[in-house]
């Protein structure tokens, strides 16, 4: 399936990004990349039915 190729290449750079910030020097951007880094790996490892989808957004209260 084209789909879970595309997941899988995009899974290894996201591993290659996180090899490139290893080498970074310790501090507040290191840690935020590698945060993102984490966060995007593991929302790809998830299975799509496991993703929870917003329901409808509830209206603005009318001033009428």
């Amino acid at each position: 399936m084209a789909s879970q190729r595309l997941t899988e290449d995009w899974l290894a750079m996201e591993k290659y990004r996180l090899e490139v910030i290893q080498e970074w020097p310790d501090g507040p951007r290191k840690a935020a990349a590698r945060k993102a880094i984490l966060s995007q790996m593991q929302s790809l490892q998830r299975p799509v039915d496991a993703i929870a989808l917003p329901g409808p957004l509830p209206l603005a209260a009318s001033n009428d």
